[in-house]
């Protein structure tokens, strides 16, 4: 699975500690961009068992680079 965020900046990430952030599904079809509210390990590096986060920063633009996050609980 991809997800992806929006962040206003790299530094607001911290990598390697869980952080809570709302990412979006970015599955095929009509369940694509469903927000979900999650605990995760945000990392530039890849991660074991971890998924692609691609990062958005508020003027649109795409991080070149995926990251990868580690979902550790799904919040309400």
């Amino acid at each position: 699975m991809e997800y992806d965020t929006f962040v206003k900046s790299l530094e607001e990430l911290p990598q390697g500690k869980e952080i809570e952030l709302f990412v979006r599904e970015l599955a095929p079809g009509r369940n694509k961009y469903l927000v979900h509210k999650v605990k995760g390990v945000v990392s530039s590096a890849s991660v074991p068992q971890g998924q692609t986060l691609w990062l958005r920063f508020h003027t649109g633009y795409r991080h070149p680079q995926p990251w990868n996050i580690k979902i550790t609980a799904e919040l309400e």
